[in-house]
């Protein structure tokens, strides 16, 4: 995802073949990828969006076995780590998305919002740049019995009385719960990615 060269050593962040992130430090001659590495049991490849930040302290000694990975908002465990010290000066380009303008190999995926920090950030702020990135899913409710279109659909209470109705407020990431009920209706989703499910006993849908 992220590559940095310096004089004498190159180290980066990037998406392994089989789907979880992995910090590498390696010496620039021979090719030597191997020397230093952390690798992550997150597997990134579930098809949605997610916040990952790295983050180093460099005590001026840093070493890839101090690095972080916070996936999501949440710090993330590691399955292997081998120490190695990282050359963190400032001496060529970094790369984004591919390893270098020679020999390309891009990441195969989607890259947004990109943020370089001058300071290694805390965990409770790493969580609130997720929260603002990826803010709490809206919750819609559906009671085919009491409910009516013109409520706003945000409890039990104030319910909306289709489940089209619901599909049509809500924006990719929202949850619909639909309680107990015969539902005479055809649903469209309109290519949204949203969640739709019983809130308690199944409800029936019957196709309009």
């Amino acid at each position: 995802i992220i590559r940095k060269i310096t004089e004498q050593m190159t180290w980066k962040y990037k998406d392994e073949d089989v789907g979880f992130v992995y910090l590498n430090a390696g010496l620039v001659a021979g090719y030597d990828d191997e020397l230093g590495f952390q690798i992550y049991h997150f597997d990134l490849r579930d098809g949605y969006w997610h916040h990952v930040m790295a983050v180093l302290a460099d005590d001026g000694s840093a070493d890839v076995s101090e690095a972080k990975l916070y996936v999501d908002g949440k710090l993330e465990s590691t399955s292997s780590v081998r120490s190695q010290a990282i050359d963190t000066a400032a001496t060529m380009d970094m790369n984004i998305g591919r390893i270098d303008a020679e020999y390309g190999y891009y990441f195969g995926g989607s890259i947004d919002d990109v943020r370089i920090y001058d300071r290694a950030l805390s965990a409770s702020e790493v969580e609130e740049l997720y929260r603002a990135a990826f803010p709490e899913p809206n919750i819609y409710h559906v009671d085919g019995v009491s409910g009516d279109n013109s409520n706003d659909g945000l409890s039990r209470e104030t319910a909306f009385a289709t489940i089209q109705k619901g599909i049509d407020v809500a924006a990719d990431g929202d949850i619909i719960l639909v309680w107990p009920g015969v539902y005479n209706e055809s649903l469209f989703f309109v290519n949204k990615g949203i969640t739709v499910k019983s809130a308690a006993d199944a409800a029936v849908i019957e196709a309009a």
